[in-house]
């Protein structure tokens, strides 16, 4: 008998979410180390940015294993008239309201802090056409070309077998990692190099459940972790002996990070969770959309207005408030905007 709701998952994506809080909080404050900064600082900017790789690629596959198996995916009017009333309408409000944020900061550059020039006011706009209105907001953009398909994968994957199933989902990531590796597709590309996750992500919780039991399930994890730990001490052997490429070794399809997060998926399949994490898991998706103008906004106050320098008790002190106030402001979304979101079951990468 299957259950009927999967715990499991709703604590992976509250840890995903809690792990792109500090991917980005590691990233602001590793971008913003200059020599003579303490070492140990940049240390652990990096460790913040590394070791939590693997968030993305497991939202795109949380994200794949709730819609591809759903008979309602197959229905094109259904599902794109659901999709875009809880994904695209606030995807586009956001932007807006991050670009009117960005011309804020950026005004203020030019005419008080006199740190910029008029030569880029046009930037905040051309990042938005580019599919980036903020540095976080590229997901949201990606994951629209994913739900633009999913009604035709959906459809494909009710035909094939599970062996085919998972030989195109192999085919479709090696191919992600070739063209990330070779070239920079345009944005509204960027869902091709994501489509193996998206795939892999229904192939291994199917398959698990249609199992029934999963008793490797820690040896997947272990495994997992301890890819992810490799790259992220390759990485750490860049930035101090410039050994590897940077941004390669932790790219989201570079290869440790892709074996780590399907390990790692993996992992979480079929494990018992007593924990009730549903109402935390709704509020992701608001979550990550706020999170990034949060954090951005807590960077600001605490660099020119309480003028902290960047340490580790300062990187640690603003991923957990930018926590904190975007779980708050996640709940009021939930409460007061669209009280009609909350549902039980599973949910896409993002759940609402």
């Amino acid at each position: 008998m299957e259950r009927a709701h999967e715990r499991e998952y709703d604590l992976l994506r509250v840890i995903c979410c809690a792990a792109v809080v500090v991917l980005h909080t590691g990233s602001i404050y590793l971008a913003g180390w200059q020599p003579g900064m303490p070492a140990v600082n940049r240390t652990a900017a990096a460790l913040m940015q590394s070791l939590t790789r693997d968030a993305v690629p497991l939202f795109v596959m949380l994200s794949g294993a709730f819609l591809l198996p759903d008979p309602k995916s197959r229905d094109f009017r259904q599902f794109y008239r659901k999709s875009w009333k809880k994904m695209g309408v606030p995807t586009l409000v956001f932007s807006a309201l991050y670009v009117a944020y960005a011309y804020a900061v950026l005004l203020a550059k030019i005419y008080i802090k006199h740190t910029a020039g008029t030569d880029q006011l046009g930037q905040p706009l051309a990042m938005w056409l580019n599919g980036v209105p903020y540095f976080h907001m590229w997901f949201m953009y990606m994951l629209a070309g994913l739900y633009a398909v999913t009604p035709v994968l959906a459809s494909l994957k009710q035909r094939m077998g599970e062996r085919a199933w998972l030989a195109a989902g192999v085919l479709c990531t090696l191919a992600g990692m070739a063209l990330s590796a070779r070239t920079a597709l345009p944005w509204y590309l960027q869902w091709l190099l994501y489509l193996g996750y998206f795939m892999m992500g229904a192939y291994i919780r199917c398959h698990f459940r249609k199992k029934g039991e999963n008793p490797l399930r820690n040896g997947y994890l272990c495994a997992g972790l301890f890819c992810l730990a490799a790259a992220a001490r390759l990485f750490h052997r860049k930035l101090w002996y410039g050994i590897l490429p940077q941004y390669e070794v932790i790219h989201p399809l570079s290869g440790l990070i892709v074996l780590s997060s399907m390990l790692v998926f993996a992992g979480f399949a079929g494990r018992r969770v007593t924990v009730d994490l549903s109402r935390q898991s709704r509020l992701t998706f608001y979550l990550y959309l706020f999170h990034g103008g949060v954090l951005s906004f807590l960077d600001i106050l605490m660099r020119n207005v309480f003028l902290w320098e960047r340490g580790i008790p300062q990187m640690l002190f603003a991923a957990s408030l930018t926590w904190l106030i975007s779980l708050a402001l996640s709940a009021l979304c939930e409460t007061y905007i669209r009280p009609g979101a909350r549902e039980a079951g599973g949910g896409g990468a993002l759940r609402r």
